[in-house]
């Protein structure tokens, strides 16, 4: 059993990696990334907690999005922090509050999602910095969402997040599912299938042209 203050380091790092990954976090959305095995009442209690000690230390800065709603972005001191334990994987959110608040809202709902089943997830900032860092070798990941790695094959696979039907983004989705192999799309469900159906067409078109 690790000691009060190991844990209390151990916590701290999850929440950093946690806001890393994903660009920025709320109090709620960091108690079910690190606390999900907590009720929803106990985990925001200790996520607010470890939130105001990391940022009266100066590792995250408290942000409102445009939403209304307040956020927490990782700090140059928070960023090296998490690096120094994990890697070149996170790099400093200042500009990423300022990202689309709707669309960052769905991407969190999804991730707390697949880790709530067990896969381990890469957030839209985790993926761009890891692309850019060539921490990602394997597969093409440009342009996707998030990472994910499945809990019983390991295999990962791009999701993408489905909010429109610009025949840009379907090209995108295309690319991503025949370079990897897979691909996870998320969203409105009556959306994502007409994406889909899209993506037939566009595929169709592409062949019948060639």
């Amino acid at each position: 059993m690790l000691s009060n203050r190991k844990q209390a380091q151990a916590n701290e790092l999850a929440v950093l990696i946690g806001v890393g990954e994903v660009g920025w976090l709320s109090t709620s959305q960091v108690a079910r990334w690190v606390w999900r095995a907590s009720t929803l009442h106990v985990g925001t209690n200790k996520a607010a907690a470890v939130l105001a000690r990391l940022t009266e230390q100066g590792y995250l800065l408290c942000r409102e999005n445009a939403l209304g709603v307040r956020v927490y972005v990782l700090t140059t001191k928070g960023a090296l922090r998490a690096n120094t334990a994990y890697g070149p994987a996170y790099c400093a959110g200042y500009k990423l509050s300022q990202l689309d608040s709707y669309r960052q809202q769905q991407i969190v709902d999804f991730l707390l999602s697949m880790r709530a089943q067990g896969h381990t997830c890469t957030g839209p900032a985790g993926l761009r910095r890891a692309i850019a860092t060539g921490a990602v070798l394997d597969g093409d990941w440009q342009g996707a969402d998030a990472l994910i790695q499945d809990c019983q094959t390991g295999v990962l696979f791009p999701a993408l997040l489905v909010r429109s039907l610009n025949l840009n983004v379907v090209a995108k989705a295309i690319r991503l599912k025949s370079v990897n192999g897979s691909l996870c799309l998320f969203g409105a469900d009556a959306l994502v299938r007409q994406f889909e159906r899209a993506m037939d067409k566009l595929r169709r078109e592409k062949r019948i042209a060639h």
